[in-house]
């Protein structure tokens, strides 16, 4: 059986390799693709946003990030991936990786991650030190439920806005 060289990311054991059989034709699937993209953004979780000062600035950067606009372009496989990804255990999820993987989501379109979301930001990422990721969650959450946000995913959310993305259903 022929095998090629496929990046497998565990929840538990973060980015490892495993020698998996090739699918039908050779080509890796979608699925694959999204995990060793995944593996990459976990191997170098923060030099995308180094020098970023405000949302604004953070969220430009993940905007020109090729490995975003390609899990994107994957679509809901890729976005099942990330949506696991808020629920493994650090350290591989990086607050720079997450923010990552919420603008994905909410780019998608995937409404299944809205329970994973909410149960982010409930656990209090801010005492994990996340800045990022709990902003692009808000962001998420306010797009997949078809909320009004005024900030566009360029401010940070006042209180309010937070309590309202968690809430609404």
């Amino acid at each position: 059986m022929r095998t090629s060289l496929v990046v497998i990311v565990t929840l538990l054991l973060g980015a490892t390799a495993c020698a998996c059989p090739a699918p039908k034709g050779g080509a890796p699937t979608p699925r694959d693709e999204a995990l060793a993209i995944v593996a990459k953004i976990e191997r170098e979780p923060a030099w995308f946003g180094i020098g970023a000062s405000n949302v604004a600035t953070f969220r430009q950067s993940i905007e020109r990030l090729d490995e975003a606009k390609a899990l994107v372009r994957i679509g809901m496989p890729a976005a099942e991936v990330v949506t696991g990804r808020f629920t493994a255990p650090a350290p591989k999820n990086g607050d720079a990786a997450l923010a990552c993987y919420a603008y994905v989501i909410e780019k998608t379109g995937h409404a299944a991650a809205k329970p994973t979301l909410e149960e982010f930001l409930r656990s209090s990422p801010g005492t994990r030190l996340y800045t990022w990721s709990p902003m692009f969650a808000v962001r998420a959450l306010l797009v997949l439920k078809g909320l009004k946000d005024e900030t566009g995913g360029y401010r940070e959310y006042p209180d309010a806005d937070v309590v309202r993305a968690i809430t609404s259903p």
